[in-house]
């Protein structure tokens, strides 16, 4: 579950494996609670690839966006450091223009960013991530910097039970303009 300001917004379910070599994420979202009365639709994510000296190289990510009544799809491989976009539905309309593939080399989609930060978390045991992001339609920038340690308190709705965790604080996602 996902919770803004003590409501209930979103159900989520996450299948997540990361080891020293590769990773894989799916992410499965939404709305439920007040949003759930308000909207509807369902967003599904996956990205898989390795982890290369040091570096996050993903492989392939799909994502399928369902919500009032409109259908996005957007999926992506990568050749070496460049993606390519395979599939994009609905395509661009007037409103927006391409990125410019120049801007695409050496992004990675949102996931494996996070993928990126689950593997630090495990390695040196900090999260300090600054990576350039592309989703098929948006350029952007992803930073995250531990601040601290904490103990987690046990929570009705968390399934975390008081244990120790990184504080992380994340800038908001910078976008860039084509």
């Amino acid at each position: 579950m996902w919770f803004m300001h003590g409501l209930q917004i979103a159900a989520l379910q996450a299948s997540i494996a990361v080891s020293p070599s590769a990773f894989r994420l799916q992410v499965f979202s939404q709305p439920s609670g007040l949003a759930g009365l308000l909207m509807s639709g369902d967003a599904t994510t996956s990205t898989e690839g390795r982890f290369a000296a040091g570096a996050v190289l993903p492989a392939k990510m799909l994502s399928v966006f369902h919500a009032r009544g409109v259908t996005r799809v957007t999926q992506l491989t990568w050749q070496g450091n460049r993606p390519v976009t395979t599939q994009l539905l609905p395509t661009f309309g007037p409103e927006r223009e391409p990125v410019p593939p120049r801007d695409q080399v050496g992004t990675v989609d949102m996931l494996s960013a996070m993928a990126g930060l689950l593997r630090q978390v495990t390695e040196p045991g900090r999260c300090e991530a600054s990576q350039k992001t592309f989703d098929g339609r948006r350029l952007s920038l992803f930073n995250a910097r531990t601040v601290g340690e904490e103990t987690l308190d046990a929570a009705g709705r968390s399934s975390f039970r008081s244990s120790s965790a990184l504080r992380l604080r994340r800038a908001a996602n910078r976008r860039f303009r084509a």
